[in-house]
């Protein structure tokens, strides 16, 4: 997906009433790191409603300018949220945050070669045992920041 939605809505919301596991390599890929269109919002993604969902990868791809990152959905529960299977990829120039209850589930490894803002009091799920996500080796790797918040954090980390 090269540009995020002219609305609200999200860019990536695959919503089942059943454990659906998608088969494959398939990898979603938000931005192009070239556009610099914004239409006013960020890309969101949330794969789960009344049950998960997982994507198999994700990458992170929106660049710099102003709403081209990604973000967890709109809804504030711990009922919802982003489920990837394999790698989580955030590629340089490019971030992703976690701002409100979502979760956000990773199966594979993260890769962190932009920015990972923390912002939400759910905690950050690597590895996870369900039949949907197995748990497996996983690395953290990369060259990016991790922090706690969008402006002012309290605290961040380099890899």
């Amino acid at each position: 997906m090269v540009d995020p939605p002219f609305n609200a809505a999200h860019s990536i919301h695959i919503g089942t009433s059943g454990s659906n596991v998608f088969t494959g390599t398939h990898t979603f890929v938000l931005g192009d790191s070239n556009s610099i269109a914004t239409n006013g919002n960020p890309f969101r993604a949330e794969t789960y409603y009344s049950s998960v969902t997982p994507i198999n990868n994700l990458i992170i791809n929106g660049g710099i300018s102003p709403n081209r990152h990604a973000e967890t959905g709109t809804n504030n529960s711990t009922s919802y949220g982003i489920h990837v299977k394999g790698n989580f990829i955030i590629n340089p120039n490019s971030e992703f945050r976690h701002l409100n209850l979502n979760l956000v589930q990773i199966g594979g490894s993260l890769i962190n070669n932009g920015i990972f803002t923390q912002a939400s009091a759910t905690p950050l799920s690597l590895g996870i045992t369900t039949t949907l996500l197995p748990l497996g080796n996983i690395t953290v790797s990369g060259n990016g920041v991790y922090r706690n918040a969008i402006a002012s954090p309290t605290g961040s980390f380099t890899n």
